[in-house]
């Protein structure tokens, strides 16, 4: 590892800003009003981000010596910014009148979309991670390259969950992920870019907990058939839509002997219609990982934990179900096959599937152990080909640092941040090329560019920010 990456945020954010202090505020000096700046980024190419900042009122509950979690209200237009890593300081202001309301940024083939969330009830959310369970009742879209702008449209009623899908002219609204007691409705419904158009409903059934990912050009969702009451199934179903153009290829399919776990994420490949769905086998509880391969037809593997690195499961066969849910059959994997995996996955990167302590090829079936095993990672992005990168914990101390896994099982500390006097906090913003994304929420805030091959720090800048005085008068953010 690259010494100039050691130390990443500490050399790179005390370098640009002098030294400041992490000692805690008293309680008395918590006003209880402020203004806050919700941040979501997205990495672009040729080592850019796309960056929302979205400015809020935030009301502290203050009793005493006691602080509550306090709630926020929107403080006017969001804006987006341009931001490279060759000249941070001269970052572009895409635009400064994005709707107001909770936002969610995504990268979609060549397109970005800008999401906007229902302010309702007026929740706080913490940067990075994104708005609260609320519908989406707007989305701009921008080209991914220039930010340029390619339109917008709103939606009334709001979106549950929606995602775009690469070189589709619609997007598609996803069931909420999560438990439920009742059965409940399931739907894949597209809504087209063009107000003028008609959504369509890909896929309509009745079932308990559900989860839901999106890949590249498809997304996927996977849930229990309300089959008797809930927690009676014995059986996932995981339902496939692939996009180009205006047209939505959708493939489903139910898996018998499993139940679905919601406290594991499903994970969709972006390279391929490929599915991690974690699951409990429902004879004896083990839990294992489904690897489900949409790609003109269903083939299941079973990926379970054993003793050693085998990889014996044979596959279960169906064929697809059109949108007119004209064919169907059962996917049956053979029971008892073991493989040596977890019972979770990490994600997709390529056509490999990793875990904390191995990577497993899903294309031969060769299981690669990691020379080390990684710790609880918070973010995880894919690195192309050759692995994934994820931000933790450094063992054994509140230092975090991001991490890289390579498809050949070599692990390395490429970056951390250390702080003596409180808990750094990272996030992984995303990969694009060799270059990670992270943001450092300590004073102050600071964008970081690390270049995961060289294990070398490319960029580190405090990341655009808003007037708070605009903020204070609810006229939105103006970037400074």
């Amino acid at each position: 590892m690259s010494r100039s990456a050691k130390g990443l945020l500490v050399m790179g954010a005390v370098a640009l800003a002098g030294c400041w202090s992490s000692e805690p505020a008293e309680i008395s000096q918590i006003p209880d009003e402020q203004p806050v700046v919700v941040v979501s980024a997205t990495p672009l190419r040729g080592q850019a981000l796309a960056v929302v900042l979205e400015p809020r009122m935030r009301h502290n509950q203050v009793h005493g010596v006691m602080v509550g979690d306090g709630t926020s209200d929107n403080a006017g237009p969001a804006a987006l910014v341009h931001v490279r890593a060759e000249a941070p300081d001269r970052a572009a202001v895409v635009t400064s009148a994005l709707e107001p309301g909770p936002k969610r940024i995504e990268r979609v083939g060549d397109a970005l979309l800008v999401w906007t969330h229902d302010d309702h009830h007026g929740g706080f959310s913490a940067a990075v991670y994104g708005p609260k369970p609320t519908p989406a009742i707007a989305v701009a879209v921008f080209s991914a390259d220039a930010l340029a702008p390619r339109g917008q449209r709103t939606f009334a009623p709001g979106l549950e969950q929606p995602v775009g899908l690469a070189g589709a002219d619609f997007v598609v609204d996803l069931p909420r992920s999560g438990h439920s007691d009742s059965a409940r409705d399931v739907r894949l419904v597209a809504h087209a870019l063009d107000p003028k158009r008609p959504s369509r409903t890909l896929f309509e059934a009745r079932g308990y907990q559900s989860t839901a990912c999106r890949g590249g050009a498809s997304a996927a969702v996977a849930f229990e058939p309300a089959l008797g009451v809930a927690g009676s199934s014995e059986s996932v179903r995981v339902v496939s839509v692939a996009a180009s153009g205006d047209r939505a290829d959708v493939a489903g399919a139910s898996i018998t002997g499993y139940r679905l776990r919601v406290d594991v994420p499903l994970s969709c490949s972006s390279a391929s219609r490929w599915v991690a769905v974690p699951v409990w086998r429902a004879k004896d509880g083990v839990p294992c990982v489904l690897h489900v391969d949409a790609e003109g037809g269903f083939v299941a593997r079973v990926l379970e934990r054993a003793a050693t690195p085998a990889f014996l499961s044979d596959d279960g066969e169906g064929v697809a179900a059109r949108a007119d849910g004209a064919a169907e059959t059962q996917v049956v994997p053979r029971a008892g096959a073991p493989s040596a995996v977890p019972g979770s996955a990490l994600g997709f990167a390529s056509n490999r599937l990793y875990f904390r302590d191995r990577v497993v090829d899903l294309t031969t079936g060769e299981v690669t152990l990691l020379a080390r095993p990684l710790p609880a990672c918070r973010g995880v992005a894919p690195w192309g080909r050759r692995g994934i990168a994820c931000v933790a914990n450094v063992e054994g101390s509140r230092r975090m640092g991001v991490w890289a896994a390579r498809a050949e099982g070599r692990v390395d500390l490429v970056a951390e941040r250390s702080d003596l006097d409180a808990y750094s906090w990272l996030d992984l913003l995303g990969v694009e090329g060799d270059t990670a994304w992270v943001l450092d929420h300590d004073r102050p805030q600071t964008l970081a560019a690390i270049d995961l091959a060289r294990g070398s720090l490319v960029l580190a800048a405090p990341r655009p920010a808003c007037d708070t005085g605009d903020i204070e008068r609810h006229h939105g953010c103006t970037v400074h």
